[in-house]
């Protein structure tokens, strides 16, 4: 996983082999080399584009648009603390009837925090690489990007 050009990582903790088979064990997935690629590069870090902070567009499934602010990529730690509340993902699937066909909430990983929501990465599964937004509040899940690759290409600054 290479980044664009105008994106830089400012104090990444990159994962060890270790931590992502530790991560793999607990969440019963099977990481992506993508995956794999960009937590042993970029882990725990805050990207910038050109020096300043990066902001990600959010389109919800009712056609509402936002923008949200990036503070970091996940850590280890973070990831691992965060995976045990997982099952509010479930929570969102049967609330707002969210289809299989849609995203499959049991392989979502977080990867990117927002300031007040959450990135989360399709490890396995038909929607495999795929990038969500899930909104910690009223808008549940929402497709943001077909890969990392793309999701880091649409970022802009102000």
């Amino acid at each position: 996983m290479k980044l664009p050009n105008n994106i830089s990582v400012q104090n990444p903790k990159p994962f060890s082999k270790e931590e992502i088979i530790e991560l793999e064990s607990l969440t019963g997935l099977t990481f992506s080399e993508e995956l794999v690629s960009f937590l042993t590069k970029y882990a725990g870090g805050k990207p910038k584009i050109d020096g300043k902070d990066c902001l990600t567009k959010i389109i919800y499934e009712d056609g509402l648009e936002s923008e949200n602010y990036i503070v970091k990529i996940e850590s280890f730690e973070s990831i691992r603390d965060t995976w045990k509340y997982n099952d509010y993902l479930k929570e969102f699937k049967v609330l707002f009837k969210i289809p299989v066909s849609y995203v499959e909430v049991d392989k979502l990983i977080p990867i990117i925090e927002l300031m007040s929501d959450s990135i989360y990465y399709a490890s396995g599964g038909i929607h495999s690489g795929k990038i969500y937004h899930v909104d910690n509040g009223d808008f549940g899940i929402s497709k943001s990007a077909d890969s990392l690759e793309e999701y880091f290409n649409n970022l802009y600054s102000e």
